[in-house]
């Protein structure tokens, strides 16, 4: 798929904090990646280290593996490594409270309603991105290779947007005012609130 944004446009909209929070390094995504079973997009590694833990314009936020709050991170919301394994009885089994325990949640008691992606690590399912300050979910689809992943934005609806472009561009492009209808049309409202910003949280 490939784009043509990079996170230096990403920075020319919304500058990273001067005091990082959980940015990680670099020499680090080996081991988180092993975690994870996947490789992951490249384009999301340089922004979690050039940014880190934060919410754009008070609604977006994604999910950071060197986050020290298991709420924010990644390993923690993908149940990675623990969770991966199938339990033959009750089935695979996310940890509470987590995005994809709240997916299985959703799906087993709303199952004509809800998104009938699969959760990860099963093929093409979704993994945890991150979410919005109105309720809302955002995962990878992750059919293909990571850096071709879709986003799937998934509503406290039950509704989902699936935008077919890597998460940096996905940024630009909503800081730009190029998606007024994505977040099931709040981002917008979100965005012309304020200029661009990024925040730690």
């Amino acid at each position: 798929m490939g784009s043509s944004f990079t996170v230096d446009d990403l920075i020319a909209l919304a500058p990273p904090p001067e005091w990082r929070v959980d940015a990680g390094s670099p020499g680090a995504w080996g081991r988180i990646e092993a975690e994870l079973r996947t490789p992951l997009p490249e384009d999301y590694k340089l922004f979690i280290n050039v940014y880190g833990t934060g919410i754009f314009n008070d609604l977006f936020f994604t999910f950071n593996p060197f986050a020290w709050n298991d709420g924010m991170n990644l390993l923690w919301q993908s149940g990675a490594p623990q969770c991966f394994e199938e339990d033959a009885e009750p089935g695979r089994v996310h940890r509470l409270g987590s995005r994809l325990e709240h997916h299985e949640s959703r799906r087993a008691e709303f199952p004509d309603s809800t998104p009938t992606f699969p959760p990860y690590p099963e093929p093409g399912g979704l993994l945890p991105l991150g979410g919005d300050t109105n309720g809302g979910a955002a995962y990878w689809l992750t059919e293909g290779r990571p850096d071709d992943w879709h986003l799937i934005l998934v509503h406290d609806d039950f509704d989902f947007e699936r935008h077919p472009m890597p998460l940096v561009e996905f940024l630009v492009r909503w800081l730009s005012g190029d998606l007024p209808e994505c977040f099931g049309g709040v981002g917008s409202a979100f965005l012309n609130a304020t200029d661009p910003v990024f925040r730690t949280s």
